[in-house]
C-alpha cells in the first residue's frame, strides 16, 4: 500500500511494510507501529484517522483548513465530488466506504451523479469531537435514502433530494437541526425516518403515499403536516407532538395505532376519504373541537380522552370500540348508520344528542356516566348490554322497541327514567334497574325472566 501525507503544502509518499497503524506528526514526520496485515488507523498530529482497507492507495490531506481524510475520487475542498455514484456505508464496497464517518464530510456536500444512499451511507461518526459538521445536502438524482443513511447528523439543516422515492427506517434520525426537506418525489416514509428531527417545523411531502410507524417521533417542532396523497399513517406516527396544528391529508383511508395521540394543538381533524380510524389515534388531542369523517367505517378508539371535542360526524360508521371515552365537553354525535357500539360515549357528562338510529347491538358501558343524556332512540337495537347506561341519571325516555334481552346492571342509578317499554324483551339481567328510584311501569314480553334485584321494588310490571 501506498500512502501520501500532505502537510503545509509538503507531501510525501512512501511504501511501508505492514503496520498496524501509522503515526504522523506535524512536520510529516512518520512513526509505525505493530506488524499487521494492513494499516487499520492512521494519525495525524494526534488525530486518528481510517484509512480505506484494502485499498491500493490512501491519500491523507492536512493542512490548516481540511484535517480529514478522503478517498481518490474526492477533491476534499469544494464539496462537489461528480463520481460518486453510490454511498453504501461500511458494509458496501469500495466506493460510498468513507462515508460512514461523519467526520469525513465537508459543509455542503453535492453529489450530482449518486443515485442511491445506502444503509449508513452518510451517517455521522460517534465520535463527535472529530466531526467537521454537514449542514446541506444535494442529491439531485438519488432516487432512495438507506437505513440510518444520515444517522445523527446533527449539523445537518437543509436536505434536497427531488428524486427521492424512499426514505428507509430512521434514514434522519437525530437530524436535530434540519429544517429545510425537499423531497417532493418521496412515495414512502418508512419507520422513524424523521425521528427526533427536532427543529422540523413544516412535513411537506407532496407525493408521500404511506407513513411509517413512528415516522416523526420526537419532532417537537412540528407544526404542519401537509400530505396530500397520503393513504396510510402508521403506528404513533405523529405521537406527542405538542406543537402540530394543521393537518392535511384528504387521501388518507387508514389511520393507525396512536398516530396523532398526545397531539394537545389540533383543533379539528377533516379526513373526507377516511374508512378507518384504530385505537387511541387522536386520543388525548386536548384541543380537539370538531371531528369530520363522513366515510369512516370503523372507530377502534380513536379519540378517547379528547376533552375539547363538542361534535362527532361519522355518518357512515358501522362500528366502533370505545370511540369517545372521557371526552368530557362532547354534546352531540351522528352515527347514524353504526350497527355495533362498544364503550363508545363511557364517561361523556355533556352528551345531549345521539342519533344511532341503525344501532343493532349495544354491548357494554356504551352510555355510562352520561349524566346530561335525557333521551335515546334505539329502534332496531335488539340487545342492551353490561351496564350501558349505568348512571344515566337525567335519563327519562328510552326507546327500545325490538330490544330482546337487557344485560347486568344496564339502567342502574337511572334515577329519573320513570316508565320504560320492552315488548319484545324476553331476558331482564340481575341489577338491570336497581336504584331507578322514579321507575313506576315496565313492560315487557310474555314469559320475560327476570334476574335478582333486576326491577325496584313497587314497579309496575305490564307483560304482552
Amino acid at each position: 500500500m501506498a500512502i501520501e501525507i500532505t502537510t503545509g503544502g509538503i507531501s510525501k509518499s512512501f511504501r511501508y511494510f505492514p503496520y498496524d497503524a501509522i503515526y504522523v506528526d506535524a512536520n510529516g514526520n512518520v512513526n509505525t507501529s505493530g506488524n499487521g496485515r494492513q494499516v487499520r488507523e492512521a494519525y495525524f498530529n494526534g488525530t486518528k484517522y481510517y484509512p480505506e482497507a484494502g485499498d491500493d492507495a490512501v491519500t491523507f490531506i492536512c493542512s490548516a483548513t481540511r484535517t480529514y481524510p478522503y478517498p481518490p475520487e474526492m477533491d476534499g475542498v469544494t464539496g462537489l465530488y461528480p463520481n460518486v455514484t453510490k454511498c453504501v456505508g461500511s458494509e458496501g464496497g469500495a466506493t460510498g466506504r468513507w462515508a460512514n464517518y461523519g467526520r469525513l464530510l465537508p459543509p455542503t456536500l453535492v453529489l450530482p451523479a449518486c443515485t442511491i444512499v445506502g444503509d449508513r451511507g452518510l451517517c455521522a461518526t460517534s465520535d463527535a469531537s472529530a466531526t467537521l459538521p454537514l449542514t446541506e445536502l444535494y442529491l439531485p438524482i438519488c432516487r432512495s435514502v438507506g437505513k440510518s443513511a444520515l444517522l445523527s447528523q446533527k449539523s445537518l439543516t437543509d436536505v434536497h433530494l427531488p428524486l427521492c422515492k424512499t426514505v428507509d427506517e430512521s434514514a434522519f434520525y437525530g437530524c436535530v437541526l434540519l429544517v429545510n426537506l425537499e423531497l417532493t418525489s418521496c412515495e414512502t416514509a418508512n419507520r422513524q425516518a424523521f425521528g427526533y428531527c427536532e427543529a422540523l417545523v413544516v412535513l411537506d411531502l407532496p407525493s408521500c403515499k404511506t407513513i411509517g410507524d413512528y415516522c416523526c417521533v420526537g419532532c417537537a417542532s412540528l407544526t404542519t403536516i401537509d400530505l396530500p396523497s397520503c393513504t396510510f399513517v402508521g403506528n404513533y406516527a405523529f405521537q406527542n407532538i405538542a406543537a402540530l396544528t394543521d393537518v392535511l391529508m384528504p387521501e388518507c383511508v387508514t389511520v393507525s395505532q396512536g398516530a396523532f395521540e398526545g397531539c394537545t394543538s389540533i383543533t379539528e381533524i377533516d379526513l373526507p376519504k377516511c374508512t378507518k380510524v384504530e385505537l387511541h389515534s387522536f386520543a388525548n388531542c386536548s384541543s380537539l373541537t370538531d371531528v369530520n369523517l363522513p366515510v369512516c367505517t370503523t372507530n377502534g378508539g380513536a379519540f378517547r380522552q379528547c376533552a375539547s371535542l363538542e361534535t362527532v360526524n361519522l355518518p357512515e360508521c358501522v362500528s366502533d370500540e370505545g370511540g369517545f371515552i372521557g371526552c368530557a365537553s362532547l354534546v352531540e354525535a351522528n352515527l347514524s348508520k353504526l350497527t355495533y357500539a362498544n364503550w363508545t360515549f363511557k364517561d361523556c357528562p355533556s352528551l345531549e344528542k345521539v342519533d344511532m338510529s341503525s344501532c343493532v347491538t349495544i354491548a357494554a358501558h356504551v352510555f355510562n356516566g352520561c349524566v346530561a343524556l335525557t333521551e335515546i332512540d334505539l329502534p332496531a337495537c335488539t340487545s342492551v348490554g353490561y351496564e350501558s347506561f349505568w348512571g344515566c341519571k337525567s335519563l327519562t325516555t328510552v326507546n327500545l322497541p325490538e330490544c330482546a334481552s337487557v344485560g347486568f346492571g344496564t339502567f342502574e342509578h337511572c334515577t329519573s327514567l320513570a316508565s320504560i317499554e320492552l315488548p319484545k324483551c324476553t331476558s331482564v339481567d340481575d341489577y338491570a334497574f336497581y336504584d331507578c328510584s322514579s321507575l313506576r311501569a315496565i313492560t315487557l314480553k310474555s314469559g320475560c325472566t327476570i334476574g335478582t334485584r333486576a326491577i325496584p321494588y313497587g314497579t309496575t310490571i305490564i307483560y304482552v
